[in-house]
């Protein structure tokens, strides 16, 4: 019999100089809380974008460093999420439900059942911050939109 253990893990950067890494490139989690490809292409889809202004000089390369500092968090709530819910698969309680006397599958059904889970593992990340933008004096952009479409320039 194999036994396989869940590893989360998370890159120390991800970014380092022209190094950009994306999903699962930086970060690891179980299909647990089936957040894997949500995950992956929030990132790409956070870079992406920065990538281009930056390439068109519409931005200067410092707003790539904000990459790291938006998602990091976003990913890292993700991982915690991932390793109660991994725990309560397994039939055991975590650290966070210790005192809590009902059985794992009992937690797991509501965990799983809290809208505010459910809300930082499906939706969180989309509400990660815009960055305030950096424009280059040669090709100025008319307007800037926070993700709410409030102008902020």
């Amino acid at each position: 019999m194999v036994f396989a253990g869940i590893g989360q893990c998370i890159a120390s950067k991800f970014v380092s100089n022209r190094v950009l890494l994306a999903g699962d490139a930086c970060h690891t989690h179980s299909s647990g809380s089936a957040q894997g490809l949500n995950t992956g292409a929030l990132d790409a889809t956070n870079l992406a974008w920065k990538l281009a202004l930056v390439l068109k000089g519409h931005a200067t390369p410092a707003l790539l460093d904000s990459y790291d500092a938006e998602r990091r968090a976003l990913v890292q709530q993700v991982i915690d999420n991932d390793k109660t819910i991994a725990t309560l698969i397994s039939g055991k309680r975590p650290p966070r439900f210790a005192n809590r006397t009902e059985s794992p599958r009992d937690l797991l059904t509501e965990w799983f059942n809290n809208a505010d889970n459910v809300a930082v593992s499906a939706f969180r990340q989309l509400s990660a911050p815009v960055a305030k933008l950096t424009w280059t004096p040669r090709s100025p952009i008319p307007a800037v939109y926070d993700r709410h479409w409030n102008r902020l320039s």
